[in-house]
């Protein structure tokens, strides 16, 4: 055999040990095992040192943005292409969570305690006008969020302020003051969201986005029929707020009409308006793109807004001023009103402008463990109510 057949059999030998498959340790050969929210992978050998997270769950074929790799589990295998080579591969191993955290409630269970709470007993005093026209601010409740104590603490007092809901509105009723017209308002922020609000969210939630609608709708409904039971006529509104936004790196990237603060409100509203006979006495004010609703509230003029959207620095009070002064100057309808309600800032104020009247509500979620240890601020949870009336609201509670 002369010297070329010598060099192509060599060739030919080492083209079969190039396309031969790579062999792997054993505990190392590729693939992905899932089981439920976790998973355990194994990469192909690749010559990529220090891979980043993102390329190695794309090369598992895995969602980046659903899945995580857990914290201290990756390792890294490596040898030498060949005995004369300085080229490396390397192999990766990891365990792997879904973004959800893994200690979620279950929603179920929470559904069917909704129907289990039981209320406290509220009773109280106070002078109301009569043919009084109420308003049950129903804001920030941030279902699905984990701080304090969580869905099923937020859960149980929502139960709890429906009861004393409608034991105040029996007390105007026995006091011979009963109520005209209630007004209720979804202020914002029903629900906390996945992503998109600040960098912890996707580990902080103890729900995921449909489960946190299911449990929000549940408890707009069983408010709605509790309180509609008790007065003759009674309104239904709702505004968006930041936490509803469609969001993708902390900005929204759809229109604000289409916002889960409003979008759970309707399949309430038409559910309830297939029996007129129980509920021909509710009104809805939906909006379509709006960010603010504004009524007519016991002869006076009141808007409602979640109350991000006033920018600028400084305290809430004087973003809440600066918003409402740029609505007047504009001529938008909440330039009009002399109240102004707003949610987003998780605290209970009220602020008298001369004639116009600010009042922010409090938050009823269990509040926020970061912000508490960064300022020592607790703010009190609760649902805040009032009595409208042409001068002014007044006779404030927080239930």
């Amino acid at each position: 055999m002369g010297l070329a057949d010598a060099l192509e059999d060599e060739r030919r030998a080492a083209e079969q040990a190039r396309r031969k498959p790579p062999t792997y340790p054993k505990g190392w050969e590729p693939r992905v095992e899932e089981s439920g929210d976790t998973a355990l992978a194994v990469s192909v050998q690749m010559a990529v040192q220090n891979a980043d997270e993102r390329t190695l769950l794309q090369g598992w074929r895995l969602d980046p943005d659903v899945w995580r790799i857990i914290d201290g589990t990756l390792t890294v295998n490596r040898w030498q292409q060949h005995e004369d080579s300085d080229a490396w591969l390397y192999q990766y191993k990891a365990r792997l969570e879904k973004w959800v955290a893994t200690a979620r409630a279950d929603v179920d269970e929470l559904l069917t305690g909704i129907g289990k709470w039981r209320r406290t007993s509220r009773t109280g005093s106070g002078n109301v006008a009569k043919g009084s026209f109420p308003v049950f601010a129903l804001s920030d409740w941030q279902i699905g969020k984990g701080d304090g104590d969580g869905v099923e603490g937020t859960i149980g007092r929502i139960v709890d302020q429906i009861g004393k809901g409608e034991d105040l509105i029996d007390e105007w009723r026995k006091l011979g003051r009963p109520v005209d017209t209630l007004y209720v308002v979804g202020m914002g922020d029903l629900s906390e969201g996945c992503a998109g609000n600040y960098p912890s969210q996707p580990f902080t939630v103890e729900l995921n986005q449909r489960e946190q609608d299911r449990v929000t709708r549940r408890l707009l409904r069983d408010a709605i029929i509790a309180w509609s039971r008790k007065v003759p006529r009674m309104v239904v509104g709702c505004v968006p707020g930041n936490h509803g936004e469609n969001r993708q790196g902390g900005k929204a990237f759809t229109g604000p009409g289409d916002n889960r603060d409003v979008g759970v409100f309707e399949p309430v509203a038409e559910a309830l308006a297939q029996n007129d006979e129980a509920f021909g006495h509710v009104s809805w004010v939906i909006p379509k793109d709006e960010t603010t609703i504004t009524l007519d509230v016991g002869g006076r003029v009141t808007a409602f807004s979640h109350g991000h959207l006033a920018l600028g620095g400084g305290a809430p009070s004087a973003k809440a001023k600066r918003w409402w002064e740029g609505q007047t100057f504009g001529g938008q309808p909440a330039g009009d009103a002399l109240t102004l309600v707003t949610g987003h800032y998780h605290h209970f104020s009220v602020v008298d402008h001369g004639p116009r009247v600010w009042v922010q509500c409090p938050a009823n979620d269990g509040g926020s463990r970061w912000w508490q240890d960064a300022t020592g601020a607790v703010s009190r949870a609760g649902m805040l109510t009032f009595l409208s009336t042409p001068d002014g609201p007044n006779e404030f509670r927080i239930l």
